[in-house]
């Protein structure tokens, strides 16, 4: 064949028809005959289209016939191939930046060349992957690519890219405008490209239709075969023009249709296989051609796969309607059927088909001139396929490390020449350690890196980008480094989940390798080792390659793949490996041992892949393969064992490797475990893929690969993957909170134990943390208490926006307190003492310590100051002092005997006047002198709301309670002083005092009382779900069990009422007999404390506690420090509420034990603390239905208050910012469960089991 050797006679044709043939071509279209000589135009008879040279469209390739044995119609007699160059362009203009065009080539091979190779390539429209184009053609028909885009210029450009496997050609190329209303889905964005041939039910089978018939010149056929018992319908009459579905199918499409011989019968065809990345949308085609009678329908149900899709579809009479996807089908086949519904009494009707795949588009406007080198990297950039013959990036992105070499040294891999670095910058913990002399491996394997210490040990590979993903892999070669001759089992984790078990034993000699392909959830990816106490973990190289997003889809940022064993490389060298540069993603390739009687097979061509393949094998791989000799043998081979829970996945591989005579075919059924799996018929030169489509989880699989009945070739397979699905169970903690303190990690030096995720997994939290857990993991405690910390305050604090505790106290921190530290708006609690802080206090810090919404610690910080003035008067301090020494202790003594002569007159006049203790003839007051709003009631008004004492409730030291009703409809509990109470006058009046001056949400209201001669009555607001011990005990009626989220909800208000006595009232009040008996509960289950007989107010707030004459309380909640000293002080109450909150994380009474008593704080010690099993003291009611980080902090609370030494227990100010956190972590949504449907429940009986005892010596 000689380029342009055209015969003398076609030349005289082409100017002959360039004379008198030539018509008028539709507005717009573009038609080029490639091939043909310049200047020459013709009209193709049967449309009346103008073809011209391609020779103004192009300025590269050459010209050529296809061979004069191939029998082709005039537009693909020619061709143009291009030879020279990667990338090949033509510009087709004009056209409108915009507008919507059908672009469609057509490539006949014809054996133009003489190789009878027919090439495989890829086809862009401007810079957006199009399609491969494999122009193969058994049939001897044109391949033909069609796709419908948005012209985003005033020209489109149409380019064909060579990717190894054959030189580019193309035979003809159109281009059509079309309406801007029809194929919605085409945009500037995305475009529909024809996945197979459009089909026109009913027409001709040797017929087509296109232009003038189509006026967009869409090419419409008729399938060549009609399925047995359909039959045909047509019409002679016009349709009318399309509305409904925006495609405007032409009417000579829409008169003919398809159906069945009776309304029993469907209509069943299908689409060609899809990948499953393809985004596949089907327009489906209806008219009625025939008009209906009164007593007729047509009415229709379509199922796709099996599932109804559309259900009572009527067809309009001469009207075409289309029903299309609104969401695009995913899936291999797409299989439909359709069915007359149960009220039709007419057989279903199709009358034309469209199947199309969307492809989203990349870069705009992207210029066709320029080097094909610099032209390709900004095309690969944007598109999904690997150019094999071009090496652009090399090892960019690849992250090689070679465990336990020297800091700053390197080493190379001799077969992959890829340079492997120290692993010094990506771990801080571990030992390097090397392999005895006599172990001659590679070098990555001579050294490695060993951690004795610790139970998690993380390497820190980055840089990577969020979102992309990345095959990670990791070799252990024990080689008895350590000299005990027992390798080590240990686990691997890829950042908060796990990998897999690594059992470093290795007969043969060789590395064992554990590989995973991943999306990276940051911008690191983190490998852990995991000691398990079965061996000192350790490591002897890493390595990270990033990956194209299209392939593997089934890992994505859900679910990771783990390579189940060895890739297998049918075919190649026994002792031959495929890595990179031959596999661009450094994929490690494996050639099997063969079995008897198979055959090796290979080629030196290349062997290219779809192009949108998901997998992406390598040629290297795909040029070989194992066959049989004979058809009657098979290919047998089968997979390792697994464990039952594993989800095997297994990708198999084909390529035909040899060109076919007309007679040949290769055609292979495959069988797994002796059932049908797959049936394949290998393309030559190109890849198929055969996949699992569920997961298998049984113990093996046996495969065998065997020639068809109609096959005359035997089988053959290229290469087998095999990996198991991982699921992501954990998410690992918020970006924000990781960056902060890995930022202030290495801002401090810290040198704890700080690896891998800071929260994640949850039994590896990070030293000094607290988290959360709801949704994405966060930090909201940091304790970096005496760690050592020098220098200011790191500004990477402030990052740390969810944090409610920040304890950096005695440290060696100077310079001032950042005002950013103002921007923790979640902080609760601030301990910055003991350090060497100067300068002035940040003012809203100050404000928000006032208002108690923060805790601030600052002590011992001698030269911090609170105003400006006063860090001034600090530099004047030393000669300040003598002054004001001298002047404020004349003025103290001044102060003093004012204030004793004071005090003389007031004792006085109360002895003078009326007695409070005793009562006149009527009766007087015990609380007349009260300034109070509490209404004082008689005692006829006590026995009216009572109803003469009609139902008690409650019995206690005091006495009685009775229910009662006021006047204006409000429940109530009267309490009523018994004659023999233990408790008398003073303890009333001392409950009355409190009462009425306190006021708070959290402590019991009182409403009134009674002080009338020897009746003495309490009458408070009523309580309509008693006392908090009643259900701890069972004893509430007609309920369950309080949940974990309502127990923690309940300790945090009745921590908040305690705080309040403790921090809200000048002077201070200390209740005395906390317990859950004094805890009630309302008909909202909110905690309320009661029962303030026996509560003590400090004289003034500077006392540091009071001294009592007896020690007053309830045994089991009695603080052992007061017992013993009788000094009574705020603590004495944080004693007793660490009591109640262990009652309420066990359900347990304060004394445990029938036979040998034991202290409820003593008990929990001796079960969780020693023994860490939390679910050994948790509440059984509970049902294990509590967070467990939840529960571990509420037991640290309450032990760290039930503490025998006051100053280890913390305020209950502390105690509440704690429990919040507590709550916070708790999950359970439920608060309180009712065993039945009955809601409305009686109060039961007020406890109050207080006692006096003597004070213990």
């Amino acid at each position: 064949m000689i380029p342009n050797g055209y015969p003398v006679l076609s030349l005289l044709l082409f100017a002959l028809l360039t004379v008198l043939s030539h018509g008028q071509s539709p507005s717009g279209f573009i038609s080029i005959d490639c091939g043909i000589a310049g200047g020459v135009l013709y009209t193709d008879d049967r449309t009346t289209i103008d073809y011209t040279s391609d020779e103004s469209h192009v300025q590269t390739g050459e010209n050529w016939n296809v061979s004069s044995e191939i029998v082709a119609g005039l537009r693909y007699r020619t061709l143009r191939s291009f030879p020279n160059g990667t990338r090949n362009c033509y510009t087709l203009r004009p056209a409108q930046r915009g507008k919507k065009y059908l672009v469609r080539a057509e490539f006949l091979y014809g054996n133009y060349d003489g190789l009878n190779r027919p090439p495989v390539f890829d086809l862009y429209l401007g810079a957006d992957l199009w399609g491969r184009v494999n122009t193969s053609s058994r049939d001897g028909r044109p391949v033909r690519m069609e796709i419908i885009a948005v012209a985003t210029a005033d020209s489109v450009p149409v380019c064909l890219v060579n990717t190894g496997s054959g030189v580019p050609f193309v035979s003809v190329i159109e281009l059509r405008p079309l309406a801007d209303e029809i194929y919605g889905l085409v945009n500037a964005s995305q475009s529909l490209v024809l996945f197979e041939e459009r089909r026109d039910f009913g027409g001709r089978p040797s017929g087509g239709i296109r232009y003038p018939d189509d006026p967009y010149d869409r090419l419409w056929f008729t399938p060549a075969t009609t399925p047995v018992g359909w039959s045909n319908l047509s019409t002679s009459m016009q349709l009318t023009a399309e509305r409904n579905g925006d495609i405007h199918t032409p009417s000579a499409v829409m008169r003919t249709s398809v159906t069945t011989g009776s309304v029993s019968e469907y209509l069943e065809f299908g689409t060609a296989p899809s990948l499953p990345a393809d985004e596949i949308y089907v327009y489906l085609h209806f008219a009625e051609l025939r008009q209906l009678r009164a007593n007729e329908t047509r009415e229709m149900d379509i199922y796709l796969n099996g599932e109804v899709t559309q259900q009572g579809f009527t067809p309009q009479y001469l009207f075409p309607t289309s029903v299309f996807t609104t969401n695009p089908g995913i899936n291999v086949r797409h299989d439909y059927s359709i069915r007359a519904s149960n009220r039709s009494t007419l057989p279903p009707v199709i009358n034309a088909m469209e199947v199309y795949v969307l492809r989203r588009q990349g870069l705009e406007g992207l210029p066709t001139s320029g080097g094909d080198e610099d032209q390709l990297t900004k095309v690969r950039a944007v598109t999904p396929v690997r150019f094999y013959a071009i090496d652009l990036n090399g090892t960019t992105g690849f992250i090689s490390i070679d465990c336990g070499i020297p800091r700053g040294t390197r080493s190379t891999d001799e077969e992959a020449t890829i340079v492997f670095m120290s692993d010094e910058e990506y771990v801080d913990t571990g030992e390097n350690r090397r392999l005895p002399p006599e172990f001659r491996v590679r070098r990555q394997y001579q050294t490695l890196r060993s951690f004795p210490s610790g139970a998690r040990n993380c390497y820190r590979l980055r840089p990577v980008q969020r979102g992309k993903k990345y095959l990670v892999r990791a070799a252990f070669l024990y080689g008895n480094y350590d000299g005990l001759g027992s390798s080590p089992i240990f686990d691997l984790h890829l950042g908060v989940n796990p990998w897999a078990t690594v059992n470093a034993s290795s007969p043969d000699g060789n590395p064992v390798t554990k590989e995973i392909i991943t999306v990276a959830p940051g911008d690191s990816v983190s490998v852990c080792l995991v000691n398990t106490g079965s061996g000192v973990p350790f490591v002897s190289s890493i390595e990270l390659r990033p990956l194209l997003d299209s392939i593997y889809p089934l890992a994505n940022a859900s679910q990771s793949l783990v390579l189940f064993e060895n890739r297998r490389d049918f075919g190649g060298r026994p002792s031959g490996l495929v890595r990179y540069p031959d596999d661009p993603y450094d994929r490690l390739w494996f050639t099997p041992t063969s079995s008897e009687g198979w055959l090796n097979m290979s080629t030196d061509f290349n062997v290219t892949n779809q192009w949108n393949d998901m997998f992406e094998v390598p040629s290297a791989v795909m040029r070989t393969a194992a066959t049989t000799r004979s058809m009657s043998e098979t290919l047998d081979f089968s997979t390792t064992l697994s464990s039952a829970e594993d989800a095997i996945y297994i990708f198999m591989y084909f390529a035909e490797l040899r060109q076919l005579g007309a007679n040949e075919t290769r055609e292979l059924v495959v069988y797994m475990n002796g059932r049908l799996w797959a049936e394949v018929t290998p393309f030559y030169l190109f890849t198929l893929e055969v996949f699992t489509d569920n997961p298998g989880s049984m113990d093996t699989r046996e495969f065998s690969v065997r020639a068809s009945e109609r096959s005359t070739l035997p089988p053959l397979v290229n290469a087998v993957e095999v990996y198991a699905l991982k699921r992501v169970q954990a998410q690992p903690t918020h970006d924000g909170d990781v960056d902060a303190i890995l930022n202030v990690k290495e801002f401090y030096g810290i040198r704890k134990n700080w690896e891998g995720d800071p929260c994640v997994p949850q039994n590896f939290t990070w030293e000094g943390l607290t988290c959360t857990y709801d949704t994405s993991p966060r930090i909201t405690s940091l304790n970096l208490t005496s760690s050592g910390l020098k220098g200011g305050i790191d500004t990477s604090f402030v990052n740390l926006t969810n944090i409610r505790s920040l304890d950096l106290s005695h440290n060696d921190l100077t310079g001032e307190i950042p005002e950013f530290l103002t921007e923790l708006t979640s902080l609760q609690v601030l301990n910055l003492s003991g350090n060497k802080l100067t300068g002035l206090v940040p003012q809203p810090l100050l404000e928000r310590s006032r208002d108690r919404s923060l805790l601030l610690s600052i002590e011992g910080n001698p030269d911090l100051c609170y105003r400006e003035d006063s860090c001034q008067k600090k530099k004047k301090k030393k000669n300040v002092i003598p002054i004001i020494v001298a002047t404020s202790a004349t003025f103290v003594v001044l102060v003093l005997l004012a204030l004793l002569c004071a005090s003389k007159r007031r004792h006085s006049k109360t002895r003078k006047g009326p007695s409070v203790a005793s009562r006149g003839e009527h009766g007087s007051h015990l609380l007349s002198s009260i300034d109070s709003e509490s209404r004082q009631f008689t005692y006829s008004e006590i026995v009216s709301m009572t109803n003469n004492f009609e139902k008690e409730i409650g019995r206690g030291g005091f006495g009685t309670v009775f229910h009662g009703w006021l006047k204006d409809g409000r429940q109530v509990a009267v309490k009523m002083l018994s004659k023999l109470s233990s408790q008398g006058e003073k303890e009333f009046r001392a409950e009355v005092l409190t009462l009425i001056r306190v006021h708070h949400r959290n402590l019991v209201p009182l409403l009134g009382y009674c002080d009338e001669k020897e009746n003495l009555a309490l009458v408070y607001e009523y309580m309509a779900h008693g006392c908090l011990v009643d259900h701890l005990k069972g004893k509430e009626r007609d309920c369950n069990s309080l949940s974990w989220s309502a127990r923690m909800r309940i300790a945090l208000e009745a921590a908040q009422g305690l705080e309040y006595l403790h921090s809200g009232c000048k002077p201070p009040i200390i209740h005395r007999d906390v317990k859950t008996a004094n805890i009630l509960l309302n008909q909202n289950l909110e905690a309320k404390i009661a029962d303030f007989g026996l509560s003590k107010a400090f004289t003034n707030e500077d006392h540091s506690h009071i001294s009592t004459k007896t020690v007053a309380g309830t045994l089991g909640y009695l603080d052992p420090e007061y017992q013993l000293t009788s000094q009574l002080n705020e603590k004495s109450d944080v004693y007793s509420f660490g009591v109640v909150l262990l009652e309420l994380i066990t359900g347990k009474p304060p004394v445990v034990g029938d036979t040998e008593k034991i202290h409820i704080a003593r008990w929990v010690h001796q079960k969780v603390l020693e023994s860490g099993d939390i679910s050994s003291i948790a509440d059984p009611n509970l049902q294990g239905e509590y967070d467990h980080n939840s529960i571990w902090k509420a037991v640290e609370v309450a032990i760290s208050c039930a503490s025998a030494s006051p100053a280890q227990r913390p305020t209950m100010s502390q105690v509440v910012i704690q429990l919040k956190e507590c709550q916070n972590l708790s999950v359970v949504p439920v608060e309180y469960r009712f065993g039945t449907e009955d809601t409305t429940i009686e109060m039961i009986p007020l406890h109050s089991d207080t006692m006096t005892v003597p004070t213990a010596r």
